[in-house]
């Protein structure tokens, strides 16, 4: 009994340990990065009439050079990333990504369990910087079926262009609050209003105001992100040729997951960007019954 009490709070230490770690990783990293890019966005402010111009070009560049470098440099500060070694899941998922088009440069298996019991798996990059990775959890955790299943949903997003249109998307979106944020301090809304004439306080009502837009196109986001995700099941379901394996894998996803399985219709359509799972299973099932009905006509 000590010796269970022992190594349970040694295995508490190491958590907390980690915990601290990570976070005072991710203020550096914050610092490193924020604080010069706010200083060039002030200055941009401050020196040209249309700086909403080159405000916008500062950063749709930074999310650009973020995907190049988060798999290669940002990722693997917080976790060790190893070749996958498991040939059999290497040739089922590299035929899946072939059948798909996805040229991948690595398949890659982060240790995810040290900081949590969830399961994941996600593409990540773009150009050479493209990887696959997989949570360890999710090798422990299921059977490689429900693995190939998972990955073939994720090559469904890629293969359906969702990738690509939410770029576009959340480009257009940047364009539109960078544009109005530019025309409220520009002009003399703020100041009547609220009697401010400062640029930096104007500024700082303005974003206010925007983050309350953020909100409702948050909303419209989820619901985009949600037909998204049938749209993948179904053609993870089509390319393995079989729906059972993904309905397993999300039944055992929403157990590590600690998935809320019956949320408020209401909230899960305003804030959840995947489909509850009893969902997304009740459309697989559909799949599984049209298949049957053309095997039975066959």
């Amino acid at each position: 009994r000590h010796s269970f009490w022992r190594t349970d709070m040694a295995s508490i230490g190491r958590h907390q340990k980690t915990f601290i770690v990570d976070k005072l990783k991710g203020l550096l990293l914050v610092a490193a990065i924020g604080i010069p890019l706010m200083y060039l966005a002030l200055l941009a402010i401050d020196s040209f009439t249309y700086w909403w111009v080159y405000l916008l070009i500062g950063v749709i560049a930074f999310e650009l050079l973020t995907q190049l470098i988060f798999p290669t440099i940002i990722l693997p500060l917080f976790y060790k990333l190893k070749p996958l070694e498991d040939e059999d899941l290497m040739k089922r998922i590299g035929a899946i990504a072939e059948r798909s088009g996805f040229a991948v440069k690595s398949i890659l298996v982060m240790d995810a369990s040290r900081k949590t019991g969830h399961t994941n798996a996600f593409f990540t990059g773009i150009g050479r910087a493209k990887r696959i990775v997989l949570y360890d959890s999710l090798l422990e955790k299921h059977s490689p079926e429900e693995i190939e299943a998972i990955f073939a949903h994720e090559a469904g997003h890629f293969k359906r262009k969702h990738i690509l249109k939410g770029m576009f998307l959340s480009n257009a979106v940047t364009v539109f609050a960078v544009f109005l944020l530019w025309l409220i301090v520009e002009s003399d809304t703020v100041t009547g209003i609220f009697g401010i004439s400062e640029k930096y306080t104007i500024l700082l009502y303005a974003g206010i105001f925007l983050s309350s837009i953020f909100t409702v196109l948050g909303w419209i986001d989820s619901f985009i992100s949600r037909k998204w995700e049938f749209e993948a099941g179904r053609y993870a379901a089509q390319i393995t040729g079989n729906p059972q394996p993904m309905i397993r894998a999300l039944k055992n996803l929403s157990v590590s997951n600690l998935s809320n399985l019956s949320p408020h219709p209401l909230y899960a359509a305003l804030y959840y960007s995947h489909p509850p799972s009893w969902e997304r299973i009740e459309k697989l099932n559909g799949i599984v019954s049209n298949i049957d009905e053309r095997k039975s006509r066959g």
